[in-house]
């Protein structure tokens, strides 16, 4: 039978947005509650689709928040999907421990809290049929230990949901890899899989459904696994947030004037594409260019302040779709015509080419900086299990960090 899952993690129930600065008073509201919004819609959107489940993966809360709003939201969202018929799967996260589950009030039936990775699959039926077993999967559990010795297709599908609730288990990946006896493993986007999954192992990682900080920008929301009776599956994100976040940059080289400054930025405005259920859209800018350019024109933080200001009054629609325009204070952007950045644009064009170390220089290098790292059947484990994507990602962030402080 075909199978449809709603995954989301992260919520963060009633949790404030990060990097935000003054707000108009009549955007006020809808910002503080953005997480909340994005949770209504995730329950709106599991009865639109039909789901037969909806998956928590953790951080559903911030316990250290103490929100009553955060509890409230949760419970009414369960009991709306109680009524839909949709149970609700979740495992904890770090920022809603096993203990700050165990001191909600108690949630409706259809809620099932994994509250040990040793805990049983469950099965998800429909009319007395099984759709799926879903199970906590994480360091050293029966299902990743053991494998699967029965064929796939004569198994129910299987979900696991990464485990991060802190039970004393191993925090070093084994020198085996593990094979997991689920066909999905589903996780917050930020949890440490790398080292404990082999290759073949189906990975879904999920974001916030709204954009937390400045760095979480584009579509956010959750997303939709559907499986067909072949047991294929596919992913589709459902955009649900109301506040958008992105971050542009524009060069100052060749501006002359404030109106032309807003000109150009007005251009970048134009070239994002609309998402459907953004109320807001909260804008990082970032300007660069020569110093030369900066001293002929008199480009102070001051000035270009100014032009951000010119830009709400020109876009913000009360009433419609908001906007909201953020300086990023100018020590925190280096000009890319500054040597500094020579060497920035070298050290990125590196980043684009590919290794030419072999095993032998691998392991030597690993021996020298890693002692700890350099036993046999250890760094191989590691090195099959790096995405290149996220590599490159890391180097990149530490890269700039380090060339911003020189």
């Amino acid at each position: 039978m075909p199978l449809r899952l709603l995954h989301a993690a992260d919520v963060l129930l009633d949790t404030p947005l990060q990097g935000i600065g003054p707000v108009p008073r009549d955007a006020i509201d809808l910002v503080a509650q953005a997480t909340l919004i994005a949770w209504e819609r995730a329950v709106e959107a599991a009865s639109t689709h039909d789901v037969d489940a909806l998956l928590l993966t953790g951080n559903t809360f911030a316990a250290a928040e103490g929100s009553l709003a955060a509890d409230v939201a949760l419970r009414q969202g369960c009991e709306r999907l109680a009524e839909a018929q949709i149970p609700v799967f979740v495992v904890p996260g770090p920022l809603d421990p096993v203990a700050a589950w165990d001191e909600l009030p108690k949630l409706p039936e259809n809620v099932t809290v994994f509250r040990s990775l040793r805990e049983e699959p469950v099965e998800l039926t429909d009319r007395g049929r099984t759709l799926a077993l879903i199970q906590p999967v994480g360091p050293w559990s029966e299902s990743l230990a053991n494998g699967s010795k029965q064929p796939a297709a004569s198994r129910p599908f299987s979900v696991g949901l990464w485990w991060e609730g802190g039970d004393g288990s191993p925090t070093q990946p084994p020198v085996n890899l593990l094979a997991p006896l689920v066909d999905v493993v589903c996780c917050r986007e930020e949890a440490l899989t790398t080292g404990w999954l082999k290759p073949e192992t189906q990975v879904q990682r999920q974001s916030s459904p709204q954009g937390m900080t400045s760095a979480q920008t584009g579509p956010k929301g959750v997303t939709l696994i559907e499986v067909d009776p072949q047991r294929r599956f596919t992913c589709r994100l459902l955009p649900l947030a109301p506040v958008r976040r992105e971050r542009l940059r524009v060069r100052l080289d060749g501006v002359r004037h404030r109106d032309d400054l807003c000109d150009q930025m007005l251009v970048e405005l134009e070239e994002l594409p609309a998402i459907p259920g953004e109320q807001l859209r909260l804008i990082d800018w970032e300007f660069s260019g020569s110093p030369s350019t900066s001293d002929r024109c008199a480009w102070t933080e001051e000035s270009l302040q100014e032009a951000v200001d010119t830009l709400n009054q020109l876009t913000d629609q009360p009433g419609r779709l908001r906007y909201l325009h953020q300086l990023t204070p100018l020590w925190q952007v280096r000009d890319d015509s500054e040597p500094a950045n020579d060497l920035w644009r070298d050290y990125l064009d590196m980043l684009e080419q590919r290794s030419s170390l072999n095993r032998a220089e691998i392991e030597r290098l690993l021996t020298e900086s890693r002692p700890d790292l350099s036993a046999k059947g250890v760094w191989e484990r590691g090195l099959q299990h790096v995405d290149p994507r996220q590599v490159w990602e890391r180097a990149r962030r530490y890269g700039r960090r380090w060339f911003a402080s020189v």
